[in-house]
C-alpha cells in the first residue's frame, strides 16, 4: 500500500514519512461493510482504529434499546483510544454507516507510537479536545435549543465534515435517514420528519436518495443563532 495518500490526515500532521510508514507497517488494514458493528459499548477491547475510508457512527444504547448517536466520524478520524488510555471497557459502540477501511493498531503498538513520537500524541490530544468541545455543545443544545435549531446545527456539523460542493448546493455525502437524524439529535423521529418538511418547504434543503442536499447554508445557520 502506498501510504503517501494518507500522509495529509490530521493525525499525521508534522509526522515524518518514515514514522507514518512504520505505523502502517505494524498496523493491520481491515475492511468493514455498511451495517457492521465494530464493537459494542462495555466490550473489553484495546484496539485503536484509524479511518482510512468510509463513515462510522459512535452510539450508546438505553436499557430499553433506544440508540443515541454521539458522533459521526469519517476519513482521517479515529476511535478506540479511550479504552486504551483508561484501561476500561468501551464507553460506546461503533457501527459502520458506509463501507469502510481501517488501519488497526493493538494497544502495545499504539502506546509505543505515541510515546516515541510526541507530535503524534499531541495530534491525538487535539482531536480528543475537539470532540470534548463538541460534546459540550451537544449538552447545551439539549438544554437550550428547540427542535429546528438542534437539527440545523447537526446538519451544519455534518456538512463541515462530509459536505461536497455540487453546483450551487452542498451535498452531505453519506446516507442519512430520518431515524438516524433522530438518533443524532436526540429528537423523536416524528419531530425530525416535521422539521425536515419545514426546511424543504422553505427551500433550505431537500433529501435526495437519502443524501441531504443543502440549498442555503445561510438560512440553515439562522436557526442556530436565533437562540444565542
Amino acid at each position: 500500500m502506498d501510504v503517501k495518500e494518507y500522509s495529509n490526515l490530521p493525525i499525521f500532521k508534522d509526522i515524518s514519512p518514515k514514522t507514518i510508514e512504520e505505523i502502517f507497517r505494524v498496523g493491520k488494514i481491515s475492511d468493514y461493510k455498511k451495517g457492521d458493528i465494530v464493537f459494542f459499548e462495555m466490550e473489553k477491547d484495546d484496539t485503536f482504529y484509524l479511518i482510512l475510508d468510509g463513515v462510522v457512527g459512535i452510539f450508546v444504547e438505553s436499557e430499553g434499546g433506544k440508540e443515541k448517536i454521539l458522533s459521526i466520524l469519517g476519513k482521517g478520524n479515529f476511535f478506540g483510544e479511550m479504552a486504551i488510555l483508561e484501561g476500561k471497557p468501551r464507553s460506546a459502540g461503533v457501527r459502520v454507516l458506509e463501507d469502510s477501511k481501517f488501519l488497526i493498531l493493538n494497544k502495545k503498538d499504539f502506546l509505543d507510537m505515541i510515546t516515541k513520537e510526541p507530535k503524534l500524541s499531541l495530534n491525538v490530544i487535539v482531536e480528543m479536545s475537539r470532540r470534548l468541545r463538541y460534546t459540550d455543545q451537544q449538552i447545551k443544545d439539549l438544554i437550550f435549543r428547540d427542535a429546528a435549531s438542534r437539527l440545523a446545527r447537526s446538519i451544519l456539523v455534518l456538512s463541515d465534515e462530509f459536505g461536497k460542493k455540487k453546483d450551487n448546493d452542498i451535498v452531505i455525502d453519506f446516507a442519512i435517514t430520518h431515524q438516524s437524524a433522530a438518533e443524532i439529535t436526540g429528537l423523536a423521529r416524528e419531530t425530525v420528519s416535521r422539521v425536515f418538511t419545514r426546511f424543504e418547504e422553505e427551500g433550505i434543503l431537500k433529501i435526495e436518495r437519502h443524501r441531504i442536499v443543502i440549498h442555503s447554508l445561510d438560512k440553515l445557520r439562522r436557526f442556530t443563532t436565533s437562540e444565542e
